[in-house]
């Protein structure tokens, strides 16, 4: 079974040198193990805002999945870009630019029309299925309506 995750930044990586980042973390994934075996991986930067790693193989464990999210932070830190927590949820404004809304502030962001049961929301939970684009109102995001 394939396993996927999803890094977040907090900035589109659009006008960045994304090179090196890649560079570093495809040599990372090169050598990644999983109880000295080695685990096949490949990366893909979605939106030039979210970062996902897929595991091809299954062998995978908790101490290579913390050693895979830490040496993807150090990169990205090491790179100047900065991947958000888990409590931003990511959508597409109407100016159809990615933007996100701090999962505290979702009544808010209802209450303000910034979100609604239309919008389309970057589903970073997502880790073993496509798309991560998705209707608020087909997503985990739909028992805050």
């Amino acid at each position: 079974m394939q396993t996927r995750w999803i890094f977040s930044f907090l900035n589109s990586l659009e006008n960045k040198d994304i090179t090196t980042f890649e560079q570093k973390l495809s040599l990372f994934l090169l050598q990644w193990k999983a109880h000295g075996q080695e685990v096949t991986a490949r990366f893909e930067i979605l939106h030039l805002r979210f970062l996902m790693i897929e595991a091809l193989s299954d062998n995978t464990s908790g101490c290579s999945i913390d050693s895979m999210t830490k040496n993807v932070h150090q990169i990205a830190q090491e790179s100047g870009f900065e991947i958000a927590d888990s409590a931003k949820i990511f959508y597409k404004n109407n100016g159809n630019i990615i933007d996100f809304v701090d999962f505290r502030e979702i009544e808010t962001a209802f209450s303000k029309d910034i979100l609604t049961k239309d919008s389309l929301i970057y589903d970073t939970t997502a880790n073993n299925g496509f798309p991560i684009e998705k209707q608020l109102s087909d997503s985990w995001l739909k028992k805050y309506l």
